[in-house]
């Protein structure tokens, strides 16, 4: 074996192909993982925004009369009462917006985490859209379904998911 092959095997092949952390955000693969949490991110904003039409604020009848009383906010003239709609509907959309919103936060904690590890591009751009897919998909479901055994699975795809991202990162990166 020559040197430089020793050299090449002993920090690692990874910072052998990417010498700086600039060359491998600037991978393709890397962009369309990262554009794959930005689809999320819109899909989520999207659902906020529906979200704040449909579901009602839980405010207790103490903080009722307290808002009542308190004169600033008796003395308002311009009033406009949201459109909700009561019924199965809006818990089912705060359950899917719910779901949308964890599997955001864990898809941003664990990209994160890969990024910041310079590990596994390919194979996470794919675990990384299949994320996206199995989000808004278990959305549609959530609006759908109402079955705590249809939560516990996609809590299990979406922890399995997370725990092979993360495997990559640890496997092959921090170098």
């Amino acid at each position: 074996m020559s040197a430089n092959t020793t050299v090449a095997t002993a920090t690692g092949i990874k910072n052998f192909i990417y010498a700086s952390e600039s060359e491998f955000v600037q991978d393709w693969h890397v962009r369309v993982t990262w554009i794959a949490f930005m689809t999320l991110w819109v899909i989520w904003g999207l659902i906020w925004v529906v979200r704040s039409f449909f579901v009602t604020s839980t405010t207790t009848e103490a903080e009722v009369s307290a808002s009542t009383t308190d004169p600033e906010v008796s003395h308002k003239k311009f009033h406009i009462k949201a459109p909700t709609f009561n019924g199965s509907f809006a818990p089912r959309l705060e359950r899917g917006y719910q779901v949308v919103k964890d599997a955001l936060f864990s898809l941003l904690c664990l990209l994160s985490m890969n990024t910041f590890a310079r590990a596994s591009t390919y194979a996470v751009m794919i675990l990384a859209w299949f994320f996206v897919a199995f989000a808004v998909f278990w959305f549609g479901v959530e609006l759908v379904v109402d079955n705590r055994y249809v939560r516990v699975l996609y809590t299990v795809i979406f922890y399995a998911l997370g725990l092979a991202i993360g495997g990559l990162a640890y496997k092959q990166g921090f170098y």
